[in-house]
């Protein structure tokens, strides 16, 4: 996927006009690490789009776009639409997580889900970033990340979206807490019909 003089490297699985854009954590598996639950969301009728921000996997960029991960963000939900899209969730787990929220409203996402988003990630300010999110948004964070707990609901408040939901939910970190390989937490499914859009109106 081609972003100026940078490539960024993406996977796509399944079909259909309803998509999922997922970002990854930190960890070195990148967009693999969304692996399983994106095979899943395809099978589930979600056309899937998963990449590497700058600076992961494959994915080559200039200093000044790989200092722009919302950016990247914008650029693969852009491309989503160019391609069919007629419907985008934006979902990110950990790093991505913090990276989808002003991401979500630059590139006017149609929803966007937030797995454990650090609240002070470098580039984003998650109470300032809430405030321009009025597409159905859902935050979810664990108890093994207490500082991010009170932060969560501070931002639950100042979301103007009207469909918002806070899922404080035990399963560790990030894409962690939606499960695993045939079997997917409640939280999983949430997202899934998140992204449809069967739980937001």
């Amino acid at each position: 996927m081609p972003v100026g003089r940078s490539e960024l490297v993406a996977a796509e699985l399944g079909h259909g006009t309803t998509w999922a854009v997922l970002l990854h954590q930190t960890d070195g598996d990148g967009l693999c690490g969304w692996w399983p639950y994106a095979n899943w969301l395809a099978v589930q009728g979600v056309h899937v789009l998963a990449i590497d921000l700058c600076g992961y996997g494959r994915s080559t960029c200039p200093a000044a776009v790989t200092a722009d991960q919302s950016g990247q963000a914008v650029a693969a939900l852009n491309w989503a639409r160019r391609h069919g899209a007629h419907r985008v969730t934006l979902v990110g787990a950990s790093m991505g997580g913090a990276v989808s929220l002003p991401a979500a409203s630059e590139g006017r996402a149609d929803a966007v889900v937030d797995l454990s988003g650090p609240p002070d990630w470098p580039g984003t300010d998650l109470q300032q970033d809430v405030r321009r999110l009025t597409m159905p948004t859902l935050l979810s964070v664990s108890p093994t990340d207490p500082t991010f707990i009170p932060a969560y609901r501070r931002a639950l408040a100042e979301i103007p979206a009207a469909h918002k939901r806070l899922v404080v939910y035990e399963g560790g970190h990030g894409y962690q807490m939606l499960g695993y390989r045939d079997n997917w937490s409640r939280l999983g499914e949430l997202v899934r019909d998140w992204i449809t859009g069967e739980k937001t109106g």
